[in-house]
């Protein structure tokens, strides 16, 4: 979860129903560091710590692992304690891409809008744009495509009722030599002098 998601009173459900979480923590979090973990020097892990937060909310022990990425330093709250500090740190990043692929949809898929408002609407159009986005990725990986996803998409979108094959198109042959361009033949016509 993202920062804005952090609620101590929800993540205190999670912990009660037997659920794991990984969240951004907050700048302004008050917290007692309880234990200081060591970690295996995994890069880009500057701390692990076991913390209790400060309030009433959530009140058992939780986990805050200090990431740096080179530009930016990242802490992360969890619940889950047996997994090494640089896994947890991969956790959220895998999210974060999880929300990629999840925005490119929304951008590219026109999933703007929905059609119907029941949820077996929005499930149809929801599996629809999948099915689409895994047709375009597998397409682009079996033509052995140079273009991006979404020239592929466009690529196909516009040629969708043309008799060509989809592989001629993504991947066009260059064009031949014009055989007339080295040849020193004179001009026909002068048109500087009118001639």
């Amino acid at each position: 979860m993202d920062r804005a998601y952090i609620d101590f009173d929800w993540l205190c459900q999670l912990q009660q129903q037997s659920k794991f979480f990984v969240a951004r923590a907050k700048g302004n979090m008050d917290f007692t560091v309880r234990k200081t973990l060591k970690h295996n020097c995994s890069p880009g892990i500057l701390a692990d710590q076991i913390i209790s937060p400060g309030n009433d909310k959530y009140p058992e022990t939780m986990r805050l692992v200090t990431f740096s990425d080179g530009k930016i330093t990242y802490r992360f709250l969890t619940n889950i304690l047996s997994l090494d500090a640089s896994a947890i740190a991969d956790l959220y990043q895998q999210r974060w891409a999880v929300e990629l692929f999840f925005k490119w949809i929304k951008q590219h898929l026109k999933i703007k809008k929905f059609i119907g408002c029941s949820k077996n609407a929005v499930l149809i159009q929801i599996y629809t744009a999948l099915r689409v986005y895994i047709l375009t990725a597998y397409l682009k990986k079996i033509s052995g495509s140079d273009f991006s996803l979404l020239t592929v998409y466009r690529i196909i979108k516009a040629n969708l009722f043309e008799r060509l094959s989809i592989f001629d198109v993504l991947n066009p042959k260059p064009d031949p030599p014009d055989i007339h361009e080295n040849l020193n033949q004179p001009t026909l016509f002068n048109f500087r002098t009118g001639q």
